[in-house]
């Protein structure tokens, strides 16, 4: 819709200028005096806007002097509320960088003297419309004789802009704004950055403003490039980060539409390779497909362009052109990005992780202590065997700084990281220093890290990091980042940048400082330092997406044929390379996330290659699954998570809501009683996802389900009063539709009172129940457990002077993978919130983003029905309905249109028939096949049998 409007709002503008042509302004100073033009009417080049528009009038008219000559421009009539009444300054062509002062004189007049104050303001905007004076300048209200306004103004990119002066008056009848003298000033141009940018290069668009171009870029054309927020606008992700640099609008035809990187200083003979990723989408239109062509030259015009690098036409995905580049001479150079679409209305061209380097170059150096320095704390080559900490690092303090993981908290990548324990102590200076790395005056450093340190409850913790000559305190006098008193809940990037003063060792602090004592553990991974801007390698980081768990025997249970997801959670790479041993299959080796099948029980080792232009790093997991046939019936109960890989909540730290909605997931016994996987005030209803293949059936007999919090409040006072004692809550068991809890289909449900489940009396230990249905639940392919209850009293019974009230909470864990189990049915939204609350069901972080990866521990005990293999069922594809059944070693496809073309593979994806439909069917035999998963393509139908 934001890109409709814009649209819309590009094309009047775009008739709107062409109606009243009129050249914008190229030479400064500008001034306006308004005495020139007739009265009723506005200079050449102004525009105005409004319900009672701006006109020059004789100030003689009004009873007041000009300011100078004899004409103002006033505001209309008739003065009504809420006015926004503008009259635009002509467009002028301004130079980013560039600081441009506008004058202008105002009086402001309310004869009736009744209380009601008239307002100006002043504004900036790139067109001469009301949507797009984006940038307010001053503003005014009540009388004033005439007074002076100076302001200043920078673009960020050249460009033509306007300014707006407004009559802008609440209520109505509030008199009249007057304006005269207008002047505008250019301050000298700043010098162009010409080769102020080094190679290697890269930009990936994500630190440049939405609607602008990065520092040292131009850009050229009728509908020019700029960075766009792409997800937010166009409904796809990035190729790397949030941004790209996308094509303008209108879709013109011929389009001429380049972006211009910065000037390099090149060698010539020397061969550089330029790199981009670009992604084309079509408008709709059909026969109309966007281009796009890369050229090199000797400036930044289209003129310049001489050399004709690469060019592709058509729609595509995120694809990487990378290009070589050898310049005949010495000089500078730079690369165009375009827009090259013959018809109008052809799509869009993205461009994002843009790179330049001297071909050949960057070998990675052999490890120690020097620039670039990255410590991910897993490499034994980094340790000497004698410390606790990589070479170079040293530590002082009572708490001191070692190797090590914390139990049920993964590394950000590998498996350790740098831990300092809870001090029981106040005031704690617990210091861990990195080695001494040589470093150039003048030269910006980056320095990178994720931290963990989450407190402990009510204690909140401090951090500092430092910059210095030594490692020693009194050395480290660079401070670059404090947090001070705040939990930091996950791991969380923290990135600086330090340029010291002179040449010299140097080396950065990292400080354990809270205040208070018991502040809970601190956690550094993923420590490195780097040149400013320089790529490092990325961090290779993945996990195997959700599967059921089987209680019986503590494994991943897939079915046969079923496909798994991986979740990456690498950042910073450019491409993929995955492998998997023992058999399984990879549905695409190089996708960001494939699917893998595997065969058979047992474990298998999975590897992860995340590739950029600084290197290639690995991850590799080991994944043991049971895989069920479904030959027999299988009895088992079942959890969403992992007993290894996920992070289980002790009773103490049962996540709970605080008084302002946010989530706290530490030391919450006895202090919050509003929790996530339970009744609170925002939602009574919680439910779990359990994911199944679509053609497995299985009954569930019971759910078994731990409480680690319960109290119901139990007042028998008298009628009327609040009391909880007879409330009841229901099980229900839904069936999935179009990826969504079908809540108008529920399979099973019961309904029981509290106080019979769980009892009248408050838990001091965690308490399993049993909750049995009456009749078992059959239930096919992907289903949810739901909990619903009815309205608790969740007062604060410090505010009603009560000892306790009512709260449930149930035992609660989080996905390593962060695919959210969890789902909610909100009625109130959080404090801050924009959630709209409809009454439907979604997903625990679609209504609040802290909820990522959770689950509701609930155990369903199941029967899994063994696989029929002759009943096989059918399919309807545009009506036409498609049977598939068994005759003895047979099978058989009917509805289909005579010549359709029907396949058949295998799990391994061995093709094992081809044939055409004859009179509306196919015959397949099958004598010849093992027992097994086979999957039937009819047109535009697959369906899974098993032999």
């Amino acid at each position: 819709m934001k890109k409709l409007i814009t649209l819309l709002l590009l094309f009047s503008v775009f008739f709107s200028n062409y109606a009243n042509a009129a050249e914008s302004v190229t030479e400064f100073p500008y001034t306006e005096n308004f005495d020139e033009t007739e009265a009723g009417q506005m200079p050449e080049g102004w525009a105005t806007a409004g319900s009672s528009t701006f006109s020059i009038s004789s100030a003689m008219d009004y009873a007041i002097q000009a300011k100078s000559g004899a004409n103002v421009i006033v505001s209309g009539y008739p003065q009504l509320g809420n006015r926004t009444d503008v009259a635009f300054s002509p467009m002028f062509e301004m130079k980013a960088g560039v600081e441009y002062t506008m004058t202008v004189w105002v009086m402001m007049r309310n004869g009736a003297q009744n209380g009601r104050d008239p307002g100006m303001k002043v504004t900036v905007g790139n067109a001469q419309t009301v949507e797009a004076q984006t940038v307010e300048l001053a503003s005014e209200t009540g009388d004033c004789d005439w007074k002076e306004i100076t302001v200043t103004f920078t673009p960020k990119a050249d460009g033509q802009y306007s300014f707006g002066l407004w009559c802008n008056s609440v209520l109505s009848t509030a008199g009249d704004v007057f304006y005269d003298s207008f002047s505008v000033s250019a301050a000298e141009s700043p010098e162009e950055p010409g080769g102020n940018f080094t190679l290697p290069y890269s930009e990936n668009f994500d630190t440049t403003e939405e609607e602008y171009i990065p520092a040292g870029w131009e850009v050229a054309g009728e509908a020019m490039f700029s960075v766009y927020p792409t997800f937010e606008w166009y409904g796809f992700q990035a190729q790397s980060g949030l941004n790209s640099l996308t094509s303008g609008y209108p879709q013109l035809g011929n389009r001429k539409d380049v972006a211009f990187s910065p000037m390099f200083e090149m060698k010539g003979g020397v061969e550089y390779t330029m790199t981009v990723w670009v992604k084309m989408t079509t408008a709709g239109q059909v026969g109309r497909t966007p281009s796009m062509k890369i050229t090199a030259g000797l400036a930044q015009v289209a003129d310049a362009q001489i050399y004709e690098l690469a060019k592709e036409e058509g729609e595509c995905d995120w694809k990487e052109i990378s290009v070589k580049f050898t310049p005949e001479t010495d000089g500078q150079y730079c690369f165009g990005l375009w827009c090259t679409s013959v018809l109008s209305s052809a799509g869009d061209v993205f461009f994002d992780t843009f790179s330049v380097a001297e071909s050949g170059g960057g070998e990675e150096p052999t490890w120690k202590a020097e620039i670039p320095y990255i410590e991910t704390y897993d490499d034994g080559s980094h340790y000497s065997g004698k410390d606790y900490l990589p070479i170079g690092w040293t530590v002082s303090g009572e708490n001191p700084w070692v190797t090590a993981n914390i139990p049920g908290k993964q590394a950000v990548s590998g498996e350790y990281y740098m831990v300092a324990e809870s001090s029981i102590l106040p005031n704690r200076q617990d210091i861990a220093y990195s080695p001494m790395l040589d470093m150039k005056g003048g030269q910006t450093y980056t320095v990178s890290m994720y931290l963990y340190m989450p407190g402990t409850g009510s204690v909140k913790p401090s951090f500092k990091l430092t910059a210095g000559n030594a490692q020693e305190t009194t050395a480290q006098t660079t401070v670059l980042e404090e947090i001070t008193e705040t939990a930091v809940g996950d791991w969380t990037k923290i990135e600086k940048d330090f340029t010291p003063t002179e040449d010299g060792k140097y080396c950065f602090a990292i400080y354990a400082c809270s205040t208070s004592a018991n502040d809970g553990r601190f956690a550094i991974d993923n420590f490195s330092v780097t040149e400013k801007d320089m790529v490092l390698p990325p961090t290779a980081v993945f996990h195997v997406g959700n599967t059921l768990n089987s209680i019986f025997n503590g494994s991943s249970v897939v079915f046969e044929g079923q496909k798994v997801k991986m979740v990456n959670m690498s950042s910073d790479a450019d491409s993929y390379k995955w492998s998997v041993n023992n058999g399984a299959t990879i549905s695409d080796e190089e996708a960001a996330e494939p699917e893998i099948t595997f065969p058979a029980s047992g474990s298998y080792t999975i590897t992860l290659q995340a590739t950029n232009e600084g290197g290639t790093t690995e991850a590799e997991k080991t994944f043991y699954t049971e895989v069920l046939s479904l030959e027999n019936d299988v009895d088992d109960a079942l959890t969403t998570t992992s007993e290894t890989t996920d992070k289980l909540y002790q009773q103490g730290d049962t996540p709970a809501f605080d008084e302002n909605g946010e989530v706290k997931e530490i030391d919450t016994y006895e202090i919050y009683y509003d929790y996530v996987v339970g009744v609170n005030p925002y939602y009574r209803s919680i439910a779990e996802r359990f994911e199944l293949p679509s053609d497995v059936t299985l009954d569930i007999s019971s759910l078994s389900i731990l409480t680690p919090m319960y109290q119901l409040f139990i007042n028998d006072t008298g009628e009327g009063s609040v009391n909880d004692k007879d409330k009841t809550y229901t099980v229900v068991i839904y069936p999935e539709k179009d990826g969504k809890i079908d809540t108008e289909h529920p399979i099973a449900s019961k309904t029981e009172k509290l106080a019979k489940t769980f009892g009248e009396e408050g838990y001091y230990q965690p308490v399993r129940q049993s909750i049995k249905f009456d009749e078992s639940a059959k239930v096919t392919g992907t289903f949810y457990v739901a909990f619903e209850c009815e309205e608790l009293d969740l007062v604060d019974e410090t505010a009603e002077g009560r000892g306790y009230r009512s709260w449930i909470g149930f035992e609660t864990r989080k996905h390593a993978n962060k695919q959210t189990t969890l789902y909610v049915k909100p009625e109130k939204a959080l404090p801050g919130s924009d959630y709209t609350v409809d009454g439907a069901w979604c997903k625990a972080d679609e209504f609040c983003p802290s909820l990522e990866g959770y689950s509701f521990c609930v155990m369903p005990w199941v029967k899994f029905n063994k696989m029929e293999t002759n009943a096989i069922g059918s399919v309807t594809d545009n009506n036409v309905e498609i049977e598939i059944s068994a005759d003895g070693e047979n099978y058989r496809v009917s509805g289909l249109a005579d010549g359709e073309n029907v396949k058949v593979y295998s799990v391994s994806g061995v093709q094992v028939f081809s044939g055409k439909a004859n009179g509306g069917e196919v015959v397949i035999p099958a004598s010849g096949w093992s027992n097994g998963v086979y999957v039937i393509n009819a047109g535009k139908n697959s369906i899974k049998i098993f032999k």
